[in-house]
């Protein structure tokens, strides 16, 4: 599946920032990843591929109603973030990314955003 869009990611020139967005990508970052400094003092959380490959197996034997005691794991998430973990670490394999900003919105406000940029005033 990944295939035809890592190809047509390939052939575009190689970013220098990649960043990700969704509820459950913040749940990994903070599961797997790091803060970094932002500009404005604003706390940016950056999720990479190798500790998110690394966290996997231990979330897969981790009973899922024992995973919302882990940090960034809510109990809305803890039967589906075994399977989000190994979508975003596949898709940052096959796209060759070795890690990725976490966006604090997600598709949601992403749309809301592009709907309110072609208002016209």
């Amino acid at each position: 599946m990944l295939a035809p869009v890592a190809e047509r990611f390939a052939a575009l020139p190689r970013p220098d920032h990649v960043v990700g967005s969704s509820k459950a990508i913040r749940s990994l970052a903070k599961l797997a990843g790091y803060p970094v400094p932002g500009w404005s003092g604003i706390e940016r959380m950056v999720l990479p591929r190798k500790e998110l490959k690394d966290w996997i197996p231990r979330l897969a034997r981790i009973p899922a109603d024992a995973r919302e005691a882990l940090p960034g794991i809510t109990a809305d998430r803890t039967f589906q973030i075994v399977a989000a973990a190994i979508v975003v670490e596949r898709a940052m394999k096959a796209m060759d990314v070795e890690e990725l900003e976490v966006s604090p919105w997600a598709l949601r406000e992403g749309v809301l955003l592009r709907y309110i940029e072609s208002l016209e005033y």
